[in-house]
């Protein structure tokens, strides 16, 4: 593109941005958590387009967390806090713009509640039950009034329905479904992305 040239896990983190930009205005878009957002790709698109964004948790296992710290530190250098700094913190806070939190699943419980974007594609599918139920206990903690969960899920329609029934159940009519559509990637087939607003005004 324009004589310069992307990976494909790239291109499909552009797509996504692009998705999302056309259901929520990602302009009014502060502080966003993400789990599971592998080396980084689609933590980097947002804050390379949306400059107005704060804060960025990014969550991940290990060894992933190792993976995605130091590829996003090699792009954002001092405003990656790695989470090794996270654990001597109470709460992750800064008063520095486009902050990269990188933090391991027993950190969760430092991140502010001020989210107003919650993503995930791909990997809640691969989780046992009781895991995504304990995520989700944090979530309904730490999200802003009138937040956004953005869920990308692939595979069957069985896993799908899996999946979003647990969801539902869980939330109940705390959140609503806003918007429902689906996309077929460079290297991800047919994958559906479920966007949910939170209903507390």
């Amino acid at each position: 593109i324009n004589n310069k040239f992307y990976s494909a896990t790239y291109i499909n983190s552009f797509l996504r941005v692009d998705r999302i930009s056309k259901v929520i205005d990602l302009k009014k878009i502060r502080n966003i958590f993400e789990i599971g957002g592998g080396f980084g790709s689609l933590s980097h698109s947002l804050l390379h387009f949306y400059p107005n964004i704060h804060k960025l948790y990014y969550l991940d296992i290990v060894p992933n967390i190792y993976i995605g710290n130091q590829y996003l530190k090699k792009i954002f250098s001092e405003r990656v806090i790695n989470y090794l700094q996270c654990s001597d913190q109470k709460k992750l806070v800064s008063d520095k713009k486009k902050v990269i939190f990188t933090i391991p699943p027993w950190g969760i419980e430092k991140i502010p509640s001020e989210v107003d974007l919650f993503l995930n594609f791909s990997s809640f599918q691969e989780m046992e039950e009781n895991v995504i139920l304990n995520y989700l206990k944090f979530l309904r903690k730490i999200l802003k009034k009138r937040s956004v969960l953005c869920f990308g899920i692939k595979g069957t329609k069985e896993m799908k329905n899996w999946l979003l029934k647990r969801i539902r159940s869980f939330f109940g009519k705390e959140f609503s479904i806003l918007e429902t559509t689906s996309l077929s990637y460079l290297t991800v087939s047919n994958e559906h992305i479920y966007f949910f607003r939170n209903n507390h005004s």
